[in-house]
């Protein structure tokens, strides 16, 4: 007996392969529930398994400290750009209201820019809407890039929005690969 993709999952291999495949094409839970004719419950599991896993795996890539963020709000999310590649991190040494102020002026106060953050990120996304650049183009085109995508999803909850976002990072990184699937396969195996 081969060993399962998810452990402890009641699908079978097939199944989750399917998933995977329509994860990857970027089709909503509900519609490949239909496709591969499971409940829409199950395919939300391994969707949010898969995009866990991906925020592990760009964790160990450029490791930082995790932040538990339990607000209201959402937090605010820093942009990093190393050797072409985009990073998302949650910033708490900038205040929402500071950065709001900073969008809407283009000014940057002098205690922001000593802060370690405004000098370590290439752009701050505020709200998951907005987002105010410092340096560097590259982080817009993330930005837009990931606004597309994450539009498909008529609305994400506050709770997993990280989660899209580290989804939306992994694929902007990976934007050129040519088996997606058999990267996350391999990503899904070591976590």
């Amino acid at each position: 007996m081969c060993q399962r993709l998810i452990k402890y999952s009641k699908l079978t291999n097939r199944q989750i392969n399917q998933i995977i495949e329509l994860f990857v094409l970027e089709i909503p839970a509900t519609k490949a529930a239909r496709i591969v004719t499971v409940n829409r419950h199950s395919v939300d599991r391994i969707y949010t398994f898969i995009r866990s896993c991906i925020a592990k795996e760009s964790e160990g890539q450029y490791p930082t400290p995790a932040i538990v963020y339990t607000s209201y709000h959402l937090p605010i999310f820093g942009i990093l750009e190393r050797d072409e590649k985009i990073f998302t991190r949650v910033i708490e040494d900038i205040d929402r209201e500071t950065l709001r102020r900073m969008i809407h002026s283009n000014l940057v106060p002098p205690v922001v820019a000593k802060t370690e953050s405004y000098n370590l990120f290439s752009a701050f996304i505020l709200d998951g809407r907005r987002v105010y650049s410092v340096s560097t183009p590259n982080a817009n085109k993330f930005w837009s890039y990931a606004k597309i995508r994450l539009k498909k999803y008529c609305g994400v909850s506050k709770t997993h929005f990280s989660l899209y976002l580290k989804e939306m990072e992994f694929r902007y990184n990976h934007r050129y690969c040519s088996n997606l699937a058999a990267l996350i396969k391999e990503i899904m195996k070591k976590h």
